[in-house]
């Protein structure tokens, strides 16, 4: 349902809009929750990436999905990563 609903704002909103972030990381939180984190952190990037188009680099917008993405680095073992 969340693929189906990222494909109707893609087509409604474009590639990068920002109403694509939300969903696109509630897609990222099923995947973890599938064990999936691999597809996972790169859906995570993508809205972080669309995030920081549209609010800039440091607005608390980020926040959110930053954690999420440090998290999902952490399940992958990559703990530099995750505390920067």
């Amino acid at each position: 349902l969340y693929e189906q609903a990222l494909n109707i704002k893609k087509k409604h909103f474009g590639e990068d809009h920002f109403q694509l972030a939300l969903t696109i990381g509630n897609l990222a939180t099923v995947y973890r929750q599938l064990g999936d984190t691999e597809k996972s952190k790169h859906l995570y990037e993508q809205a972080l990436n669309i995030k920081k188009k549209h609010f800039g680099e440091d607005h608390f917008e980020l926040a959110p999905t930053i954690v999420n993405l440090a998290n999902v680095y952490s399940q992958l073992g990559d703990t530099d990563k995750s505390k920067h």
